[in-house]
């Protein structure tokens, strides 16, 4: 069912026939529910996962999409963490009219040459036949087209060895689109 949702938004985000739904946000409060909804599945893998959040602030934007965008940063994080040390933290702050967001991890970080990639259609980091990591290669670039469909740009900064993180930046309000 995942995979026929995920192929179905990449459709629609190419189609550019995406719709948005927008309200306001307690950026907060969204957080610490995606925390507390994931919570046992990175209790399965013993990583901690916080957020860091020092000011509150409310947005106009579409939440189910941002749910659906920080939720599968988050998952990715998850996947990717070592197990007993993996730590993820969720941030987001206001900047004049828009909210920065990041998702950062300290898993084993992304090979400098596979980072202009990562938000392809279909793309891997890992091709092997005995890779450790599932999905698709659909959620990185379906997290791109939600992100640039709501006016924002998303991007990644990794190093081999310390972790990865996935920013993303949207209008505080759909007036700024």
């Amino acid at each position: 069912i995942t995979l026929v949702n995920d192929l179905l938004d990449a459709q629609k985000l190419d189609l550019k026939k995406i719709k948005f739904s927008y309200e306001n946000i307690d950026v907060v409060y969204l957080l610490d529910s995606l925390i507390s909804n994931i919570s046992n599945i990175a209790k399965q893998k013993n990583a901690e996962i916080v957020n860091s959040s020092e000011q509150n602030f409310i947005i106009e934007s579409d939440r189910n999409r941002l749910e659906q965008v920080l939720n599968n940063l988050i998952y990715n994080a998850i996947d990717f963490v070592p197990k007993f040390t993996g730590r993820i933290e969720i941030n987001a702050t206001k900047n004049h009219s828009a909210a920065i967001f990041y998702v950062k991890d300290n898993g084993p970080g992304i090979e400098p040459t596979k980072n202009k990639d990562i938000f392809k259609k279909f793309y891997q980091t890992d091709t092997s036949a005995t890779r450790k990591h599932g999905g698709s290669g659909l959620g990185l670039s379906i997290c791109q087209g939600i992100v640039e469909g709501l006016g924002g740009k998303i991007w990644v900064e990794s190093e081999v060895g310390k972790g990865t993180t996935f920013y993303f930046k949207i209008p505080l309000s759909s007036k700024h689109i």
